[in-house]
């Protein structure tokens, strides 16, 4: 830990492919920076070590779908600070299942827990390692919105928020396929990271915590991962003919962006070159990104991390 005393400690989930990846490389070429990131494989371990130096690097198992493995990643993040702080994580992992629900070792739907509920523990375990002013972006997504056309047009339907306990258990009481109701998961997903980004914003306000929660809209990434589990055909659109067609559509205003642009646009946000208010939720140009009207309940917020707290086990703020 000697050579890493000096540098600005930042922890990144979803680091080893895709827009995450990207992020680690752009955060890699500031000297002064450490990255901690979790992976879930020695494979996805591997990626992030081929294109970073090892002494600013620690990569740790972290499985968002398991609260024991987010407490222990949590302590070991824990270990590598030692007196310094964190200026920002990027809760960007996520996960798009399109197979039968199913739930994870702590009885909670396996979506809910990967894109929600492992960073909601995560987040709080790390409060007292965070600077002041450090910075929390969640990545979100316009799939979220039931109005977002881009994201209707992939067959997204928006989140589905009946109450946090229905979410929790992936019941989302819709019917449909296996893969529709895994993007309607999907969606809820990420909806919570916005009522999470919220409330979080309203909760360090009010207890005066100064941490900044802001969510943030990469933008449909065409030609990266999450597609992997979509049918033949959309899987081919998405890896071969979108990547081609991104700046066409991007000149036309569609919310279509590349990895290594919206990792850009990430990275400002994490390092605080770009200013945001806590609460904000913007897209990868960082303008104001569409909220849908449940993602703005404060209802929703409140029941979702009351439910949150519960199902972790741990202290609210």
């Amino acid at each position: 830990m000697s050579e890493a005393a000096s540098k600005e400690f930042y922890v990144l989930t979803g680091a080893t492919s895709g827009m995450g990846l990207e992020l680690a490389k752009k955060l890699h070429s500031n000297p002064n920076i450490y990255i901690i990131a979790g992976a879930r494989s020695g494979i996805s371990a591997a990626r992030i070590k081929a294109v970073t130096e090892n002494d600013r690097l620690s990569v740790l198992a972290l499985d968002l779908m398991s609260q024991s493995s987010v407490h222990k990643f949590a302590h070991e993040v824990q270990g590598i600070l030692g007196e310094h702080k964190l200026e920002g994580i990027a809760l960007n992992a996520g996960l798009q299942i399109l197979t039968p629900a199913a739930k994870t070792e702590d009885g909670v739907d396996e979506t809910f827990a990967a894109n929600h509920f492992g960073h909601f523990t995560l987040v709080h375990l790390l409060m007292e390692s965070l600077a002041k002013g450090a910075r929390i972006i969640s990545t979100a997504s316009g799939t979220h919105d039931p109005n977002d056309k881009l994201a209707t047009r992939f067959g997204f339907r928006g989140g589905i928020f009946k109450n946090a306990e229905a979410v929790a258990s992936g019941d989302l009481g819709l019917d449909g396929s296996d893969v529709q109701q895994g993007m309607n998961r999907y969606a809820t997903s990420k909806l919570c990271n916005i009522l999470f980004t919220r409330e979080m914003a309203r909760r360090t306000r009010e207890r005066e915590k100064h941490i900044n929660f802001i969510a943030f809209d990469p933008g449909l990434m065409p030609g990266t991962h999450l597609a992997r589990d979509r049918p033949a055909k959309v899987k081919f659109i998405w890896y071969h003919v979108l990547p081609k067609l991104q700046p066409f559509m991007a000149a036309r205003g569609v919310g279509i962006s590349l990895p290594h642009k919206s990792a850009e646009s990430l990275r400002k946000l994490l390092t605080g070159e770009f200013s945001a208010k806590s609460g904000d939720y913007l897209e990868f140009s960082m303008k104001p990104a569409p909220i849908s009207t449940d993602g703005q309940s404060a209802e929703y917020a409140k029941d979702l991390y009351d439910t949150s707290v519960k199902l972790a086990s741990i202290d609210p703020l």
